[in-house]
């Protein structure tokens, strides 16, 4: 039996590579070289390593596609302010939630002015973190993020986000808040997430194994909203 290693890198800009699939197995021939074996034309085997490489480098294959995009300040963004007030506005769940703390949406911004332009970084509500949003047009990244704006990413479509556990091991979530993916039967949850679990604990329904899971924002390493691809 022999096994597939993993790429030699451990890092990918400086941070854990997450999500990585368990090596693969496969059985190869006990006798004849490796080419022999290909030669063979073993269709399952070839379709197993060609998935396992894509789902290993998708972030990978991504980048480099955005190579043609500048980054831009997603912080300095006048995209950011207008998303969440679109959110705000057409999620009828998360306006009347907004609306049952400070009156009306519009009473929220004026409330929280550390969502307008020009953020910079609260150390009473700010994570460190590696942000990062794709559009059509733009590729916007940053460097924290608060509990309610992450909130306010999870309700804007799919997102991946990759944290510490607890044991100390590497987790990734697939999910989002979003009412276009949650189920309607988990409406009254998704609501009751909308304020989180408690102070730094967010809860967001996982689109892969179709579950509420949580995870808490001083453990986040890695957020990603792509919204030109459904994979991130």
């Amino acid at each position: 039996m022999t096994e597939i290693e993993k790429p030699n890198s451990d890092k990918l800009d400086g941070l854990p590579i997450i999500g990585l699939p368990k090596p693969m197995k496969a059985q190869l021939p006990r006798v004849g070289s490796y080419n022999e074996f290909l030669l063979k034309d073993n269709k399952q085997f070839a379709e197993t390593l060609e998935s396992d490489f894509l789902n290993t480098n998708l972030y990978e294959i991504k980048k480099s596609d955005l190579i043609q995009k500048q980054e831009k300040s997603y912080l300095e963004s006048e995209y950011r302010l207008k998303k969440y007030k679109e959110i705000s506005e057409k999620d009828i769940e998360f306006n009347e939630y907004l609306k049952s703390l400070y009156g009306s949406d519009k009473n929220f911004f004026e409330a929280n002015e550390n969502m307008v332009l020009n953020k910079t970084y609260n150390p009473a509500t700010d994570y460190n973190s590696e942000v990062v949003i794709i559009t059509e047009d733009n590729y916007f990244k940053s460097n924290f993020i608060s509990q309610t704006e992450t909130v306010f990413e999870l309700l804007s479509g799919m997102c991946t986000i990759e944290y510490f556990k607890i044991n100390g091991t590497i987790g990734k979530i697939t999910g989002t808040l979003s009412n276009n993916y949650v189920p309607d039967s988990q409406g009254k949850t998704r609501s009751d997430a909308f304020g989180g679990i408690g102070k730094g604990r967010v809860l967001v329904w996982d689109i892969i194994n179709t579950r509420w899971v949580s995870f808490y924002m001083s453990n986040l390493v890695r957020f990603v909203r792509d919204e030109t691809s459904e994979l991130q």
